[in-house]
């Protein structure tokens, strides 16, 4: 696995890592307190040998911590834009719950370029709240201890994650759950991501379970299909590895155009 490095167009600096080769790339973006240490298990599982591998932590964690940027849902964008662009090759995004509302905006800023989106645990780009509603608040402590016993039940694969997550400044996560709780005004209408769109809901997530996911995320899409993921809570690529990358291994393989 190599690190590299891009400089955005205002001059951010974005540090993200690549593994593989390939015609095509695969791009990781992690939820709220995850780093790419995060993909670790489902990228093994995928063991995708014709596409390259890239994934990309958020301002403030993991290779970005310390970074001096914006946490907010655009800038993280923004950041993922710049590293598809270097990366140059046509893309497939897969992203965790605020990951997705991320993944979304660099999208469609990128049609060209990405051609899937795979969302897990999806927040609807428009922020977790209805129409016209002010967005909750949302305490960023209490989520991440939420977070940190998913990690505790991984066992000694769940350690890496609760350091990386522990390494983030509680001013850090509460700025992103602010800005996922907002959301974007582009989530108010319809996506303009034409591309097609796998969405997978744990079954039994208390935020994004999979009613939720079906009538309120995938109609605002043109193309996408909807899964749920057996026996997982709303970190299915943590909690239920191989029934994921079964799921997501069968959507690449039924569109590869």
């Amino acid at each position: 696995m190599a690190t590299a490095t891009v400089t955005t167009a205002t001059g951010t600096p974005v540090t993200f890592t690549r593994e593989g080769d390939g015609p095509a790339a695969t791009v990781y973006i992690p939820g709220f307190a995850e780093t790419t240490a995060s993909w670790d298990a489902l990228a093994e599982e995928l063991a995708q040998s014709d596409r390259e591998v890239v994934r990309i932590d958020l301002p403030g964690s993991g290779l970005r911590t310390g970074a001096a940027t914006p946490y907010a849902i655009e800038a993280a964008a923004t950041d993922v834009a710049a590293v598809i662009d270097a990366v140059g090759k046509p893309a497939t995004i897969i992203a965790h719950s605020m990951g997705s509302q991320i993944a979304e905006l660099a999208a469609i800023s990128r049609p060209e370029l990405v051609e899937r989106l795979i969302l897990i645990d999806p927040i609807p780009l428009g922020g977790a709240h209805a129409p016209g509603q002010p967005a909750p608040a949302i305490d960023a402590g209490e989520l991440l201890h939420s977070q940190l016993d998913v990690f505790a039940e991984l066992g000694d694969g769940g350690q890496a994650l609760t350091t990386d997550a522990l390494a983030v400044p509680a001013d850090t996560l509460q700025q992103y759950c602010d800005a996922f709780a907002e959301g974007h005004p582009a989530g108010e209408t319809t996506s303009r991501f034409e591309g097609k769109v796998l969405l997978l809901a744990g079954e039994h997530d208390p935020v994004s379970n999979p009613a939720f996911v079906e009538s309120a995320i995938a109609p605002r899409f043109a193309h996408a299909i909807t899964q749920t993921i057996a026996g997982a809570g709303h970190h299915p690529h943590l909690q239920a590895t191989g029934a994921t990358a079964a799921a997501i291994g069968a959507f690449f393989a039924a569109h590869q155009d």
